[in-house]
């Protein structure tokens, strides 16, 4: 590894302190994102970010699992410049119609191997050691991260949130009750439908704080307010795919691949039947979504289901296809 220029040095920490100083979200990810950028474009200046990120997190300017965060954002920019790169071995697995699963283990397994190889290549044994022996807790550092650097800040166009539960009066608290309440069929066609069109017309904060009421006096489970949280939220998940740049920039990658390849994603085809890079492309594109949704999640205190949206996909999703509130009909 060679000398870092000094000027490039603190230029990049400078650049870097502004994200972390920014006031409101968009302007952090707007700064970030042109941060990444430029350092993905030139080894020198990756060189430099990784550096960066070092030198602020030793000076306390930002805090370990912003630190951590960073650093993988980084790698990923790097992955997602390379991602078009011919691979021959991989090339190799898709002809010889190894399983995608398979395969997208294989590219996730070598991204980490790579990630920890560069982590130590810095100095950075610890974190290289986490991500690959303790993904989880890797997990949850970064998004530590995201939440506090990025996601946590203000909407520059948002209002201030409503800090105080709803009147137990409120009608979405008692539809919510009289859901959980229903013993038939019968009962329950009519209480699932009117909690639904409440929830479609209920502010979302409001929503998610007649859920969290209802959970708080035991009349929901845990597993039957995720289900109705993640309704609720559904708007506030699609704002923020609207603003957020990494899914602008895999809808623009997937939309490339559709014309290339004639792919017409409503025409109801298996994932299995498309070219392998749109498979990559739409793993991404979930995983962010994933990501997003854990994010907005965690600005109303629910940490749990954001953990359990990032770190088990399947188990979350599970829960919103199999969990019913009340009877089931």
């Amino acid at each position: 590894m060679s000398a870092i220029d000094p000027g490039r040095l603190e230029r990049t920490a400078r650049r870097l302190t502004a994200v972390a100083t920014a006031t409101h979200s968009e302007l952090a990810d707007a700064r970030l994102d042109r941060l990444w950028t430029w350092a993905v474009r030139l080894a020198r200046n990756l060189e430099a970010a990784f550096a960066a990120v070092q030198m602020l997190r030793d000076l306390e300017t930002i805090d370990r699992a912003e630190a951590a965060y960073l650093l993988r954002e980084l790698l990923e920019y790097q992955i997602w410049m390379e991602m078009y790169n011919r691979d021959p071995e991989l090339d190799r697995a898709v002809q010889d119609g190894l399983d995608h699963e398979l395969l997208m283990a294989a590219m996730h397994e070598r991204e980490a191997e790579r990630a920890a190889t560069f982590h130590r290549d810095h100095g950075e044994d610890a974190l290289a050691e986490m991500l690959l022996h303790e993904a989880d807790a890797y997990a949850a550092l970064c998004a530590d991260g995201q939440l506090s650097l990025i996601d946590d800040k203000p909407s520059s166009d948002e209002t201030t949130r409503p800090v105080s539960p709803p009147d137990p009066a409120h009608p979405l608290f008692e539809r919510v009750l009289a859901l959980s309440a229903t013993e038939t069929i019968k009962e329950w066609v009519p209480a699932w439908r009117g909690l639904c069109d409440a929830l479609t017309q209920a502010e979302p904060s409001t929503a998610v704080a007649a859920i969290q009421s209802v959970r708080d006096i035991g009349g929901i489970s845990f597993d039957e307010s995720l289900v109705l949280i993640d309704m609720a939220i559904s708007a506030l998940v699609d704002d923020a795919r609207q603003f957020d740049r990494e899914s602008h920039r895999l809808e623009r990658a997937i939309e490339e691949l559709n014309r290339q390849h004639g792919i017409d994603e409503g025409d109801g085809a298996a994932d299995e039947t498309r070219p392998f890079a749109w498979r990559v492309l739409q793993h991404r594109r979930i995983r962010r979504i994933e990501g997003l949704t854990a994010v907005v999640l965690r600005r109303f205190g629910e940490h749990r289901m954001a953990t359990l949206q990032v770190i088990k996909p399947e188990e979350y999703a599970r829960i919103c296809d199999e969990i019913a509130i009340g009877v089931r009909p």
